[in-house]
């Protein structure tokens, strides 16, 4: 992910040391906040009617969670970068857009017994008998983006950004492990822990869509 921003970085300082040479080309410079994140954005108006726009966003958040009785210490990384092209068909503050996403975004999970237990696949196991239980969420790596929202950098000065869409990320993949302890059949616990893997799977199907609410603000030079 540090090479995948480093390489976003290089581009905004690249796009933006371009434009500055050319007369008449505008800059944008935004700072964003939604549900991809915080991040910073460079955008850069090639027509009255088209844009581009190259930007990065990371946020963290961390809560609990529970699934067939076990509670997870769940942890939600927002990693994203990408490169969208705007059009605006009215060559007004509308506009259509399309993008192509780095998709890091992840949950990680480490479980916890409840009262003292774990009940996993509908069989109790005791938190001697598990050593540990992780695990962690994931999305495909490439992820378009789908929007429309208001924003233009063809007027030098204050601007605004409001994006609305979503990222086609696919449905997630699932990954748990386990830590045997003491007194258990290792090889059942990890069937049953293969079968929590599965539900988790199964209860996250349909959810392929990223939903993208982004605004920010900044100055176009």
């Amino acid at each position: 992910m540090r090479i995948v921003l480093l390489a976003a970085i290089l581009c905004l300082a690249s796009l933006g040391a371009r434009a500055q040479e050319e007369s008449g080309a505008e800059v944008a410079v935004l700072a964003r906040a939604g549900t991809l994140g915080f991040g910073l954005e460079l955008g850069r108006s090639v027509s009255e009617k088209w844009a581009l726009r190259l930007g990065a966003n990371v946020f963290s958040y961390d809560r609990n969670i529970t699934e067939s009785d076990v509670t997870y210490d769940a942890s939600l990384d927002l990693r994203s970068a990408g490169l969208t092209a705007d059009w605006h068909p009215f060559a007004g503050s509308f506009r259509l857009s399309l993008g192509a996403f780095y998709n890091g975004n992840q949950f990680s999970v480490l479980g916890k017994p409840t009262a003292g237990t774990f009940e996993i696949n509908d069989q109790t196991y005791t938190a001697a008998q598990v050593g540990g239980l992780s695990g962690k969420i994931s999305f495909k790596n490439f992820a378009p983006l789908i929007a429309f929202g208001w924003g233009n950098t063809t007027r030098k000065g204050f601007t605004y950004s409001i994006d609305i869409g979503a990222l086609l990320q696919r449905e997630p993949e699932v990954e748990l492990g386990v830590t045997c302890g003491t007194g258990v059949t290792c090889s059942q616990l990890q069937s049953d822990v293969a079968a929590e893997q599965r539900q988790l799977q199964s209860d996250l199907e349909g959810f392929n869509l990223w939903p993208v609410i982004q605004i920010g603000f900044g100055w176009v030079f």
